[in-house]
Formats: C-alpha cells, sequence, structure tokens
C-alpha cells in the first residue's frame, strides 16, 4: 500500500487507487500521514480539518471518519490494521518507502551525501526522482486552514529542491541546458531572488554575460518598483563578481555553489540545531532523577516510551541543572540536534514567552529563512513539527509557567523528545500527554555535603567535616544557596569553614523570612553573603537595579538609575556578574534570578532613603521618556511632539536613533517601558504619561492595544487628580483610538466626547479637529456614515483654519470614505485625491497609505479592478514599511475583495490568508470575520 501527500491526497494499492470519500476523510487521512507513526489525538484531527469552525459534532464526525478509513485500509491491506485507535487517539503505521514525502527526504538526504562526497552527477538525477514525486500542489483539495499552510511550507520544500538540482546542473558545466527552465521558473516566481541568481550564473556560464547584467538591472527595477526595496545581500554580491569576474566563471561558480549550499532550508541540509547552554561546571548526586529521565530516552519508533518528561519543584532547587546535565549526557541519543529556550514562566518583572516567540527561535535554529516563517502560530506550529518529523531532536523547554505555554512547542515525532522544567507540577500536561513527572527537591544531606566539598575542595572541607554539614544545613541544603555560598567561600580561601558558618548564621539572625513561593527556602543570608562582599558603588548599583520596572534593562538605563558615567556602570555591572548576582542575558542586557530581585529590592527599601531612590526613579524614567519621545517621532515624523523638562543629571542618553532603529528600540525595551508606565506612583505622573504618549504609535501600528488602553486608563486617572486637562484631553483621545480598533465603539465615543469637551474648554482647534475626525471613524464603524461625514467635515474646516494640511488631508480622506460606504463613488474619488495631491505635497507616507486604501475601494465599486489593486498594493507597500500590521490586515481584506470580484479566486485567498495570519497574531477579533471569506 502507497500513500501519497505530494498532490491530492491519495492511497494505492496493486489494484489500483483507493476511493476515500469526501473531503474531511481526506483531510483526516492527511493528518494521519503527516504524524505517521506516532499518535495523533481526536482534538488534534477536530483542530485540523474544522478549525476555529467545528461543529458541535465535530468529535463524533472525526471519529466515524477515522473508523471509515481504519476498514478501508484494513480491507486493501488484505488484513493487515495500519489504523488503529491508541489512548484518545489514533496511532498510522507507515513502513519505509509507503509515503512520497518520506520517500522525497530520503531522496533529498541521500543527494547531500552524494554530492559533499563529490558525486554530484548520482546526486542530481536522486533530485530528479524526488520532484518527480510530486503529481500537483500538495494537499490539493483540501481547504483546511491548517493544512494548506502545510501545504505552502511543502511547495517551499519543493522550490528549494528543484534549485539545488539546478545548482548540481551548473557545477556539471550544464549552463545552457538550464537557461530556459529557468527563465520559465523566474517568470513564475518573479520575487525569488536565489532563481534570479541561478539565472545569472547560468547566462555567464553560457558566454551570455551582458544578459546576465540585464537580469540584475531588470530584477532591481522590478524590486523597487513593485515592493520598495533593494535586491538582497548575496544577489548583489553576485552582480559586483559579474562586473569584476568576466572570464572568472569557473571561481564564481564555485563560491556561488557554496554560498547556496549554506543557504539550503532544513528539508534539505538536515539542519543539526545545538542550542544547549553549558551546563554548571559542577554537578553532584541525583542519581534517581538521572533514572527517571533515561527512562524517556528513544527505545523504539513505536511510541513506547514517554516523549514528555516534567521535572518540576521550587526556585533554586536546580531543575535546569539537572536537565541541562542530563541533555549533555544523553546528546548521542539524539544525533539531529538539540532545541533549548527559557520560557521565562515566573520572570516577576516581565512576561513569559510565548509559544509564537520560542516557535520563532526554534525555526531560525533550524535555519528557516525569516520571510518564511509565518506570523500566526499555527504556521508555525505546523512549519516546526514538519521539519522535525523523523529526527530525534531533544527540546528542552525551561522555566515553563503552565501547559499552555508548552504544548505547542512539543515536537511530536516518535524519535524526539522533550524535557520541561517548572515551578509547577502541570497536571494538564501530565494529563494530555502522559508526561514523566520528575519532583525535584532540594539536595539530601549527602548530597549537600558532596557539593559543597565538591566547590571548597575535599582537603579544605575535610579539616571540619561536621561544620560543612552545618553550612549545608543552615543553607536549607537548597542548591541555589549552595552555591553561592561555596562561590563566596572558594573566592577567599583564607577563610575557615567555621567563620563561613558564623556569617551565615548572622546574616540569618538579621533577616526575616523571604517571602517566596518555596516553604522551605531561606535564601536571604546567603545571597547577604555575595552582596556584602560587593564594594559600595557595585552595592548600591544591585540595590537600585532591584526597583527597576520591566524583565530586564540595558547599561544606558543602569547608568541612569544610578546617576553614573554609562563606562563605570558597565565595570560595575561586570563585578555583579562575575559575582553570580547579575545575568547578560544577552549582549549589553541584564536580568536577575527572580529571587535576588526580591532580596536587592529589599535591601534598597532599608538601606537607601526614599528621596535617594525617588531621584533613581526620576533619572530612569527621564532615560526612558526622552528616549521612547524621540524614537516615537521617527516612527511618525508629523506627529506633534510634546513639550519635554531637561533630563536630569546623571541621565545618560544615546544617539537619536533612525526609523529602523526606533522599532527595534521599541521591541526591545517595551516590556520596561510598559512597565514603567503601569507602575508609576505619586510624584511620576507626568513621565509616565509621557511614556504612554510615545508608545501610542508603536502599540498601535503593532496591534497591541489592550496595553494602549491599559496605559491610558492608568495615566488618565493620574492626569484626573491632578486636574490637568491638557493630558486628559490627549489620553482620551489617545484611549479612544485603540478602543476603536478593538471594536468597543460605545467606550471610544465617550473617550472623544470627553475629549472634544476639553479642547474646546481649553481652546485648542487642533486637539478638537484631530478628536472629531476620530468621533466619524466612531460613527463609520457604527454604519452612521452622514454623521460620519458631518464630524470629518467639522474638523476639515478646524484643520484649514490653523493650515494643517496633513490634517487636511486625512480629514478629506475620511469624508470621501464614508461617501464612498455610502455608494457614492464618484464624491468618494474627487476626496480621495484632493488628500492624497495634499500629502504627497507634504512627503508623508503613511498618511498616503490610507488614502490609497480609500481610493482602491471607490476604484473597486466603479468597476476599475485594475486601478483598485494597483491602489490598494501601493497602500500596502506604505502600511509595510510603516510596520502597521492592522493596517496592512486591513487593505490585504481589500485586496483579497477586489481579486475575488475581478475573477481571481486563489488571489483573493492568499491575500485573506494573510490578512487573518497578521490578525490572529494581533489576538483581533476581525480574524473571524475574514476567516468566513474563505469558506464563504
Amino acid at each position: 500500500m502507497m500513500y501519497g501527500l505530494l498532490g491530492p491526497v491519495e492511497v494505492r494499492t496493486d489494484h489500483g487507487e483507493l476511493a476515500l470519500g469526501g473531503e474531511r476523510t481526506r483531510c483526516v487521512l492527511a493528518v494521519l500521514l503527516l504524524n505517521a507513526n506516532r499518535v495523533v489525538s481526536t482534538q488534534q484531527l477536530i483542530e485540523a480539518t474544522w478549525g476555529d469552525h467545528a461543529p458541535a459534532t465535530a468529535r463524533a464526525q472525526a471519529q466515524n471518519r477515522a473508523s471509515s478509513l481504519r476498514r478501508l485500509l484494513r480491507a486493501a491491506g488484505d488484513g493487515d490494521d495500519p489504523l488503529v485507535p491508541k489512548g484518545s487517539g489514533y496511532l498510522m503505521s507507515v513502513a519505509d518507502g509507503q509515503l512520497d514525502l518520506q520517500r522525497m527526504d530520503s531522496m533529498v538526504t541521500q543527494a547531500e551525501v552524494l554530492a559533499g562526497s563529490g558525486r554530484p552527477e548520482e546526486a542530481g538525477v536522486l533530485l530528479r526522482q524526488a520532484l518527480g514525486l510530486w503529481r500537483g500542489p500538495a494537499l490539493d483539495g483540501l481547504d483546511s486552514l491548517h493544512l494548506r499552510t502545510v501545504a505552502d511550507h511543502l511547495e517551499e520544500r519543493r522550490l528549494a529542491i528543484l534549485e539545488r538540482r539546478i545548482e548540481l546542473d551548473l557545477a556539471l558545466d550544464r549552463h545552457a541546458d538550464v537557461v530556459s527552465e529557468l527563465e520559465g521558473l523566474v517568470i513564475a516566481q518573479p520575487f525569488r531572488e536565489r532563481l534570479r541568481g541561478l539565472l545569472m550564473m547560468a547566462l555567464h556560464g553560457s558566454g551570455r554575460h551582458a544578459e546576465a547584467l540585464d537580469v540584475f538591472r531588470r530584477t532591481r527595477r522590478q524590486l523597487i518598483e513593485q515592493l520598495g526595496v533593494e535586491p538582497g545581500a548575496e544577489l548583489q554580491r553576485l552582480h559586483e563578481r559579474l562586473l569584476r569576474g568576466g572570464g572568472a566563471g569557473d571561481e564564481l561558480s564555485r563560491q556561488r555553489r557554496a554560498s547556496l549550499s549554506e543557504e539550503s532550508v532544513p528539508a534539505i541540509t538536515a539542519i543539526k540545531p545545538a542550542q544547549l547552554p553549558v551546563a554548571p561546571s559542577l554537578f553532584v548526586g541525583r542519581a534517581s532523577h538521572f533514572r527517571q529521565l533515561d527512562s524517556i530516552l528513544p527505545k523504539s519508533r513505536d511510541g513506547a516510551s514517554p516523549y514528555v518528561c516534567l521535572i518540576w519543584g521550587a526556585p533554586g532547587v536546580g531543575k535546569t541543572a539537572l536537565a541541562l546535565h542530563w541533555a549533555h549526557k544523553s546528546r548521542d541519543h539524539f544525533p539531529d540536534g538539540q532545541l533549548y529556550t527559557n520560557l521565562r514562566g515566573f520572570d516577576p518583572a516581565g512576561t513569559p514567552v510565548s509559544p509564537a516567540e520560542a516557535l520563532r527561535g526554534f525555526l531560525e535554529a533550524l535555519h528557516v529563512p525569516a520571510r518564511h516563517i509565518p506570523m500566526d502560530l499555527d504556521g508555525r506550529m505546523a512549519l516546526y513539527r514538519s521539519i522535525v518529523v523523523d529526527r530525534r531532536i531533544l527540546v528542552i523547554l525551561d522555566n515553563a509557567r503552565d501547559a499552555e505555554q508548552v504544548r505547542p512547542l512539543l515536537p511530536g515525532s516518535a524519535g524526539c523528545r522533550a524535557v520541561v522544567t517548572s515551578r509547577r507540577q502541570l497536571d494538564g500536561l501530565l494529563a494530555t500527554h502522559g508526561a514523566k513527572p520528575v519532583m525535584l527537591d532540594v539536595f539530601t544531606e549527602g548530597e549537600a555535603v558532596d557539593f559543597l566539598t565538591a566547590r571548597l575542595g575535599a582537603e579544605r572541607a575535610d579539616r571540619d567535616q561536621d561544620t560543612v554539614e552545618a553550612v549545608a544545613g543552615a543553607c536549607a541544603r537548597l542548591p541555589l544557596a549552595l552555591a553561592i555560598v561555596a562561590g563566596r567561600a572558594a573566592a577567599h580561601p583564607r577563610f575557615s569553614i567555621a567563620e563561613v558558618h558564623r556569617e551565615l548564621l548572622e546574616g540569618r539572625d538579621r533577616l526575616d523570612a523571604l517571602a517566596v513561593d518555596d516553604p522551605v527556602s531561606d535564601p536571604r543570608a546567603v545571597f547577604s553573603w555575595s552582596y556584602g562582599a560587593l564594594d559600595a558603588s557595585a552595592a548600591r548599583l544591585f540595590r537600585l537595579l532591584g526597583t527597576a520596572p520591566g524583565p530586564d534593562i540595558s547599561a544606558t538605563a543602569a547608568a541612569s538609575l544610578a546617576g553614573l558615567p554609562l563606562r563605570t556602570t558597565q565595570s560595575l555591572l561586570g563585578e555583579l556578574t562575575r559575582a553570580s548576582l547579575l545575568v547578560e542575558h544577552v549582549p549589553g542586557r541584564y536580568t536577575f534570578h527572580d529571587l535576588l530581585r526580591a532580596y536587592a529590592g529589599e535591601q534598597a527599601r532599608v538601606l537607601d532613603s526614599e528621596s535617594d531612590l525617588r531621584e533613581a526613579r526620576h533619572r530612569l524614567l527621564d532615560h526612558y521618556v526622552h528616549l521612547a519621545c524621540a524614537a516615537a517621532l521617527k516612527l511618525d515624523p508629523q506627529r506633534e511632539p510634546i513639550a519635554l523638562d531637561p533630563p536630569r543629571a546623571g541621565v545618560v542618553l544615546i544617539p537619536s536613533p533612525d526609523r529602523s532603529e526606533a522599532f527595534d528600540w521599541f521591541v526591545t525595551e517595551y516590556q520596561g517601558l510598559l512597565a514603567a508606565v503601569l507602575t508609576a506612583g505619586d510624584g511620576f505622573e507626568v513621565a509616565a504619561w509621557r511614556l504612554a504618549w510615545a508608545l501610542a504609535t508603536f502599540c498601535t501600528r503593532q496591534g497591541l492595544l489592550q496595553d494602549q488602553i491599559a496605559m491610558q486608563e492608568t495615566v488618565l486617572e493620574q492626569a484626573a487628580r491632578a486636574g490637568d486637562l491638557v493630558r486628559q484631553a490627549l489620553s482620551h483621545r489617545l484611549c479612544a483610538r485603540a478602543c476603536t480598533m478593538v471594536g468597543d465603539q460605545e467606550q471610544a465615543a465617550h473617550h472623544y466626547e470627553q475629549a472634544i469637551a476639553m479642547y474646546d474648554g481649553i481652546g485648542d482647534r487642533g486637539g478638537a479637529a484631530v478628536v472629531r475626525l476620530g468621533l466619524a471613524r466612531v460613527y463609520e464603524f457604527q454604519k452612521q456614515y452622514e454623521l460620519a461625514i458631518e464630524q470629518a467635515s467639522l474638523s476639515l474646516e478646524l484643520f484649514r483654519q490653523r493650515e494643517d494640511g496633513r490634517g487636511q488631508a486625512m480629514a478629506l480622506n475620511a469624508v470621501g470614505w464614508n461617501h464612498g460606504l455610502l455608494g457614492r463613488y464618484e464624491e468618494a474619488l474627487s476626496h480621495c485625491d484632493q488628500a492624497l495631491v495634499l500629502c504627497q505635497r507634504l512627503g508623508d507616507a503613511y498618511a498616503e497609505a490610507g488614502i490609497r486604501d480609500s481610493l482602491g475601494f471607490a476604484y473597486h465599486n466603479l468597476g476599475r479592478y485594475g486601478e483598485a489593486v494597483e491602489s490598494y498594493e501601493h497602500g500596502l507597500r506604505l502600511f509595510q514599511q510603516a510596520g502597521d500590521r492592522y493596517n496592512e490586515a486591513d487593505v490585504l481584506t481589500h485586496l483579497g475583495d477586489t481579486h475575488q470580484a475581478a475573477g481571481s479566486p486563489s488571489l483573493a485567498q492568499a491575500a485573506w490568508r494573510a490578512a487573518i495570519a497578521i490578525l490572529d497574531d494581533l489576538r483581533h477579533p476581525d480574524a473571524d470575520r475574514i476567516r468566513g471569506r474563505l469558506t464563504g
């Protein structure tokens, strides 16, 4: 029996093709085959077949279809039963060579081995055979969103194999033979730069040097005109070599083949990630826990052993150390690599890593090009599991918060294993995935003594074994506490063990119990040891860092917090890092273990005066405010700036970033900025308001709308208490905008009305004009288009009085758009054309993007589909350049509508899927509305 996924889903026997039934049955079979030789739960079948639109009878339908397939396959296999129920799901057994996808992967792997051993001719033959397995588009005819995502990635793999086969042809000097083929491929894939590069190589090798250069010129013109970007670095380097090299074809071919081979996608080169951090150099005990972990090692391909292990226990007991030591010890069992991520599930100053973010890191480690990584969680999950299928990879998921954070990251392949560490037992993971629990407690007495002995040296420890045991007891046998004590003692070899014990006991007498979720540990005295060894400047910085908001901090922000020069601060940060009181988790950014953060903050409240702490907080907020406001104006240069006070003495600033750097700065600093706004207390209200203002554009364009609302409500309440109408009006306005975008028009209208009253009260016509324009948007969403036109027209008049060109353009666009919604398309064109002229005169690309969307809508409804598509695509590029993901999705939706009306359903579906992916990533409710277009 042979199974096929590389085309329509099919099953063939010696007697011909089996009649599989309807689309849903073929969806079920496709999911089972994509997960061959591992259990697929009924819930997985439901999600992959129906997505978010599963009917109430979905479970019964899925089970009925699986049972029907089981009967069909058993009958066709002369009594063999390849599909069997297993637990709460089904196991589809597929032998080597039965599934076309597996055969393709095997051929590609063999081809790479042959190519690497200097046999390109044989490698090319195998790749041709692999490509010959395709009978059409993968999973053809299945309309499941999940499976279409898988199909898209399979198509990407097919193209990559095709490119690799052509590279081998070029290596064999068959340049002229592939020119015609490449010219056709370039027409079909106009923006795939690798194909363009191969065509340039083929033409050059055929002696058609001028034509090769012309390919680059045409490519560059097309990319600039249609996408607004330059060719990639690799294509530009190839062009430069051609310009320089002329006849140096052999050397150029060799260099190009090498670089292309390095860029090959995971399906071709079987990338072996090696993400395991270095395990702590000293590890003792835990023998029984090692045996429990060994029980999950792959023993066979039948899924007999558990494939998930959960190490759980209190903070500081050594969960990560155990996981890493076992992982390094077991590397030979996982020849295809190891993946690792710290999920930061219990970081008190930040947010846990989302599954989508963690998957992106895994896909990057597997060398998936950034442009091929899906935006939505489901797409990333599908690609990840497709890549690791039939491989033996170990996945370490460290510091997980809950089962929901973990489930999308589990590989699910029979040969892969996952080790999860968490402070919680994660009962959900134990129930749904049969995870093997490994409960970790503090060291036994013997392990604690062995640990100290190993760190202190046997000779030193043996001189006073009883005191070593007492030190271990004083540390509550907590591995984290023992490591700090041992590090301190090792750094001072002249100290006797008795002195170590005496200081530790004195520390315990001075300190109360630390309020953490570990009922058996008291590490505060231990922390005081390392802290007490610091010089005064490092100790002060350590304390102040404990008061800073956010999960981590940059060196410049730390310098501002301390009021010290950057170079001095960097030296102190290095001292804290070497003392294991701080971690430089990425270059230039520092964070704490959560217990150390709590300890540092407590010490600051005990030892530093209230005025010193407030001054430090003011300096940090000044640092954030000045950089955030500068970055905000880079993201939106047309935005009216707010007044800032000069930074306090001691504040360290960096040069003003360009637009790209500004966006990256917001991404890096976002969690700290958000925490700074939401935790600002008395005396910091103005700084918090300025930060919330600065974050508004970034939050809007990234779809962080609930955060935006939370910040604006916080600063609005503070401004109301202070009776500050200016701050209140602006916060009402920004809050209203976010409410509009999340669909809460009633709340948006309330905020806009409050803002209008306040702007009228202080005589600010510019502010009133902006608010009336926003209120027009609310009326638009409420389908009160005449009222929307009325408000937009009032806004237009106010902008004209102020001679505000950008405001006039936006108001004209709003008037035109609402005329279009009323069916007055010629009037819409007239107003929007006027708006376009104004914003082009000002060079305002962002405003132009919205106007292009409005023009596209009018052209669409006038039946001028070509002009509509052109307008939408122009606006789409501008929104993409601005990083405005919400409006990018909006324009993609409209573009899909036009393609559908113009008779291009495949282009329409592609645009809608792209919009849905963005909105799902933003968790926006509009995604479901647009998803209905795919099934409508």
